[in-house]
């Protein structure tokens, strides 16, 4: 929305100063949003034990995140994935 709707820019600009956003929050151009400035990060958490994701993501996540990673790539944002490693606290 943020991309492809200038209305929706100016709202969402304004509804950040309403609920007292300052300066640090004015990071994007009402009137443009050139997405070659944004990175967009798939942060996956999980327990990796040393897989990778294309070990461990199931069938069917690997799907969205390509098609996902694919379509934010074509409209011209930056895309990284991170691999966040969880271990359960054992009791």
């Amino acid at each position: 929305m943020l991309q492809a709707d200038s209305i929706f820019r100016q709202a969402s600009h304004q509804k950040v100063k309403e609920l007292g956003g300052n300066e640090a929050f004015d990071f994007f151009d009402v009137a443009s949003l050139p997405t070659t400035d944004f990175e967009v990060i798939f942060a996956i958490v999980a327990a990796w034990r040393g897989r990778t994701i294309a070990n461990a993501l199931p069938f069917f996540s690997k799907v969205n995140l390509e098609r996902t990673a694919s379509d934010l790539l074509n409209r011209g944002f930056n895309i990284s994935v991170a691999q966040v490693d969880y271990s359960p606290a054992r009791p």
